[in-house]
């Protein structure tokens, strides 16, 4: 069997999604040798977390530059062009935009359905909406993070249920490294790992940051690269008198990342829409006490290692703020708990179980 897979979105712009494909085509390659993988990527998109050595050695893996990203509608067509020309028996799409019209069979994952849910950008999620409708009802075979989103995807988009499952994404340990600020050391932070949008309900996270610690006896750290959003945040985070207490890393790498995980006294999350919640995960790895929203989604991936908050109440976030860095209440069994689970979502333990998607796509 031959695969493209699209490993464009292995770049700085994509972040919990670029983790995602490039910790799913790392291991899809040893746990399927018979597999020829031809994989695309765009060497000139900037990249600071991916090695693509580590893919370039494999045996049964050729990497084949490719234009564009997978941000925009038109991204597949240089795309759809190698598969016209190589002519895979499967294209492997790990965001939904390599999908849409796709010449040859394919396997796609959904994120998310958060387009449809949240409303922002009108024009731009107009766009998404149709592009992962499209992807959705046209793709050979389906994977989301969970069985939440299963279930949405199955709902709206009135998808054959035989042709869609649940895969959960892959937990790497990251490499020790340093702060990227050292002063960071010297006083408790909660961390915030993700790009700053509006569902990820950041200012409702500053607003509860002020109530749960009036004296500045917590700082927050949001890991990630700015956005346009971010000029918003800044402005709440003075007006609450914060301007010291909140810090914008901007982008990192792997190593920083690593150091600001270990160095939390708690990891936040309180979106007001996920679909997988990967820093969640990657915190609970590294026994980091997490906060997040009251969603099925994240039920589903904490269990009972997370404390849990109503995403539309300050206060609410606020309590399970201070009762995580206060660490009483059960704190160590969470913990241990969330370590279970994270062990359970390693990449060699989770890869073979595509072997089902790529039996049903062929078969499709």
């Amino acid at each position: 069997m031959k695969i493209l897979f699209d490993g464009r979105v292995c770049c700085d712009h994509f972040t919990g999604v670029g983790r995602y494909a490039f910790g799913l085509v790392r291991h899809l390659a040893p746990a399927f040798p018979e597999i020829q993988f031809t994989v695309a990527w765009n060497p000139r998109l900037p990249n600071s977390r991916f090695d693509w050595d580590l893919v370039r050695c494999m045996g049964n893996v050729t990497l084949m530059p490719c234009a564009g990203s997978g941000v925009r509608l038109l991204d597949p067509l240089p795309l759809h062009s190698i598969a016209r020309r190589i002519r895979p028996d499967l294209l492997q799409a790990p965001y939904f935009t390599s999908a849409v019209l796709s010449p040859v069979r394919s396997v796609v994952t959904i994120h998310d359905v958060t387009p449809f849910t949240v409303g922002q950008d009108r024009w731009r999620h107009a766009a998404a909406r149709w592009g992962i409708r499209t992807a959705a009802r046209s793709a050979a075979f389906v994977i989301t993070p969970t069985e939440a989103v299963r279930t949405q995807v199955i709902d709206r988009f009135a998808v054959d249920p035989a042709r869609i499952v649940s895969i959960p994404e892959g937990v790497e340990p990251l490499p020790e490294g340093r702060l990227p600020d050292p002063a960071l050391a010297a006083s408790p932070y909660v961390l915030f790992v993700g790009v700053h949008k509006p569902h990820k309900n950041l200012t409702g996270l500053l607003d509860a940051m002020a109530l749960a610690f009036p004296e500045g006896q917590a700082r927050l750290v949001l890991a990630g690269p700015c956005s346009t959003f971010t000029a918003r945040l800044r402005r709440r985070a003075a007006a609450l008198g914060m301007d010291g207490r909140v810090v914008f890393t901007g982008p990192l790498d792997d190593s920083q990342l690593g150091a600001l995980y270990r160095g939390a006294s708690a990891l936040a999350l309180v979106s007001f829409e996920e679909g997988f919640g990967l820093p969640l995960a990657e915190a609970m790895s590294m026994r980091v006490p997490v906060v997040a929203s009251d969603l099925p989604v994240l039920r589903e991936v904490c269990g009972e290692a997370a404390l849990y908050a109503d995403p539309r109440s300050p206060s609410s976030i606020a309590l399970a703020l201070a009762e995580a860095l206060a660490r009483r209440n059960g704190a160590a069994a969470r913990l241990d708990h969330g370590s279970r689970r994270a062990a359970a979502l390693s990449w060699p333990a989770l890869a073979p179980r595509y072997a089902v998607c790529y039996a049903n796509a062929g078969n499709a």
